[in-house]
């Protein structure tokens, strides 16, 4: 993939990171894109059978998070912060009126947070997970959330977020 000037895209369980880091370190040109933040199944609340008590969405947390600093040693691997409004991280958004922008700012700010501050925002890119994203937001909430969740952040950082590493990873050029 490096020889053609490809990428990788990993969507994978956050249970299934450290295989993404072993990928990694094993095919250091290639660039890695880990989709929808590593998928962390029931973080924020019951989904199928996991995440029932505070302490089992702990242990998913702590263990997602150990996990993706791992991931983020490996100077090839970029995250797409998407689908984090997915029914399977427990939000229960699916099934109960969509979130208004500040509410979801606020649900998944620990979360966003925690990835451009491990990762940095040159490694990191807002993405949506449309049409699957649809039964529990709006792209137009999502995208205000992500905005208001960054609003303190760097006019830099920001430009990464929502446009440059983006450009970058998948060499987007500006068409006249």
């Amino acid at each position: 993939m490096a020889e053609r000037e490809l990428s990788f895209e990993a969507t994978v369980y956050s249970h299934q990171i450290p295989a993404i880091t072993r990928l990694a370190a094993d095919f250091p040109q290639t660039p890695i894109v880990l989709s929808h933040a590593g998928t962390p199944v029931a973080i924020a609340g019951p989904f199928g059978g996991l995440g029932t008590t505070e302490d089992g969405r702990n242990a998913t947390d702590q263990a997602w998070r150990r996990n993706l600093q791992s991931l983020a040693e490996q100077p090839n691997v970029t995250v797409k912060i998407s689908g984090l409004t997915m029914p399977v991280i427990g939000y229960g958004f699916h099934t109960r009126a969509v979130p208004d922008t500040t509410e979801l700012a606020a649900a998944l700010h620990p979360y966003v947070s925690f990835l451009i501050d491990t990762f940095g925002a040159d490694r990191c890119m807002f993405a949506s997970n449309f049409p699957i994203d649809k039964v529990s937001v709006s792209w137009i909430t999502l995208f205000h959330a992500f905005d208001k969740l960054t609003s303190d952040r760097p006019a830099d950082d920001r430009e990464a977020l929502f446009h440059r590493t983006a450009s970058r990873v998948y060499r987007l050029t500006k068409q006249e």
